[in-house]
């Protein structure tokens, strides 16, 4: 049989509803299944006492990765609107067509997300989802997740919203939040919004040994003295922090600037003393680094808090600052900035941590690992 060589399958749609018996059977037929990627697929609620087989004898995987991936709303939602949401848990129906889908698989090595969530219809003052605004609903879903579902790493991240305008995971992060089967997470690479890093965080941040935080330039002031709750990650031994450098010349990119700033040492300032190594990453657009001359664009990032708090932290073992240029034949040459890093942080030099690299494109760095 064909299936039984087939490590890695794609399923891919742009409007057709994919019913968990369907791909409960495509699965039955892969034995050897190791990556399953799904791609703009609505995925309806199972029939009412439908039972799978993949439900009985979970499939483990490598790699699960879901992308605008679109959840039929729990049948409650419809009945209950968020000022009618019943007080006791016994009360609500508990069926969650993203928690059917999980509890086919038992062990993933690596779980991604983007832009997945639920359709709430005409659902009126939610923020990320109903799941997201209240714990209890998403604890009663959770609570519904088998036991041998398991996940070592999550991937989550956001683009334009896609044709289903999520514009963020937190209604899933929530979900996995409240949920007894997080107790293997150990590596966490998200690029959300703020309180649903920092509430994904509150929920799992003790049991992660590595953690990358990413953001984008257009961030906002600071809204809390620990902004992404990385001082919930007791036991973080490696902390990544990619950044979308705004070099734009327009007042807008300068103040964007500032905020990147802020975020940064916001983060390094809450970084927890178990942390032994920390990659900064500094992402460019060619097109607009070509645009400054020297380093002046560096002007706001208070280097010497940044230096004082990090020389703090005795098991800090390296810190790299990674220069990424864009993928244009004119990618800048990095040389001033690393040098300006290495003035600007004294202490960290002194102790022979510190480490710059840049890399011209993209490509580049993604070959050197």
């Amino acid at each position: 049989m064909v299936g039984t060589f087939v490590k890695e399958l794609e399923i891919y749609s742009d409007s057709d509803n994919m019913p968990l018996s369907e791909l409960d059977e495509v699965l039955s037929r892969l034995p050897c299944l190791r990556s399953l990627r799904i791609r703009h697929v609505v995925i309806p609620l199972c029939s009412k006492n439908e039972s799978l087989l993949g439900w009985k004898t979970p499939k483990s995987l490598e790699i699960l990765d879901l992308q605008e991936v679109y959840f039929q709303s729990p049948g409650w939602s419809a009945k209950h609107p968020e000022e009618q949401v019943p007080s006791s848990a016994s009360a609500m129906p508990v069926q969650c067509s993203f928690v059917e889908l999980i509890n086919l698989f038992a062990m993933v090595n690596e779980f991604t997300l983007m832009n997945t969530g639920f359709d709430w219809g005409r659902s009126t003052g939610t923020t990320y989802g109903r799941y997201w605004d209240n714990r209890r609903l998403a604890k009663i879903a959770a609570s519904h997740i088998l036991p041998s579902f398991r996940v070592e790493k999550i991937v989550t991240s956001v683009g334009d919203g896609g044709p289903s305008n999520i514009y963020s995971n937190g209604d899933i992060l929530r979900v996995f939040g409240e949920s007894a089967n997080m107790t293997g997470l150990r590596r966490l690479d998200t690029w959300d919004l703020e309180p649903v890093n920092h509430d994904f965080l509150w929920d799992v941040g003790h049991a992660l040994t590595y953690l990358h935080l990413r953001f984008d330039p257009i961030c906002e002031s600071l809204q809390r003295k620990d902004e992404y709750g990385i001082g919930y990650c007791t036991s973080l031994e490696n902390l990544k922090i990619s950044v979308t450098m705004d070099l734009g010349i327009e007042e807008t990119s300068k103040e964007s600037r500032l905020y990147s700033y802020a975020h940064l040492l916001n983060i390094v300032t809450n970084s927890p003393m178990s942390m032994e190594t920390l990659v900064v990453n500094l992402e460019y657009d060619s097109i607009d680094r070509d645009k400054h001359l020297g380093t002046t664009y560096f002007r706001g990032l208070k280097w010497n808090a940044m230096d004082s708090v990090l020389a703090s932290h005795e098991a800090l073992e390296k810190v790299t600052f990674v220069f990424l240029g864009g993928e244009t034949r004119m990618s800048p040459n990095f040389e001033e900035e690393m040098s300006l890093v290495k003035t600007m942080l004294p202490r960290l030099t002194k102790k022979k941590i510190l480490h710059c690299v840049g890399f011209l494109c993209y490509q580049l760095f993604l070959q050197a690992g």
